[in-house]
């Protein structure tokens, strides 16, 4: 295996996909993977997938598998929760932050959750930047 930067970065860009596109209800299969690696130059046969996925999980990294037809990867363990995201961004909109300090932090926030969950919690609720500066949060059914 060539020593790319691509490679030297692997364990890290895989554990960020994982974060990223899977939790306890959406899992990535093992073609799925590398496909999502090949997209970032990175390539990958199965075994050391796998092998990569253990050293990952023997680190503290944990990474959970089902098998189906085939073998499936999910990382469930956040830094946040959803409730608790959600608690924190109402914070920050309840503050006296300008609007523009409210969306960053509010993005950040919504940074650490996976594609999937921040789509979810973003879906009812649309932010509307006021004339006067201020955010205006409504939700929609």
């Amino acid at each position: 295996m060539p020593h790319s930067t691509e490679q030297k970065i692997k364990l890290l860009v895989l554990y960020d996909l994982l974060c990223r596109f899977t939790d306890d209800n959406h899992a990535l299969n093992t073609d799925e993977i590398i496909v999502l690696l090949a997209e970032k130059n990175i390539s990958v046969s199965r075994k050391i997938l796998l092998q990569d996925i253990a050293l990952l999980n023997e680190y503290g990294y944990e990474v959970l598998s089902y098998k189906k037809k085939y073998h499936y990867y999910y990382v469930v363990n956040r830094h946040f929760d959803a409730a608790e995201i959600s608690l924190l961004t109402d914070a920050v909109q309840a503050s006296k932050l300008s609007g523009a300090q409210k969306q960053s932090l509010t993005n950040k926030l919504m940074s650490t959750m996976g594609d999937i969950k921040r789509r979810r919690l973003l879906l009812p609720l649309i932010l509307e930047q006021c004339p006067n500066g201020t955010i205006d949060i409504s939700f929609t059914q």
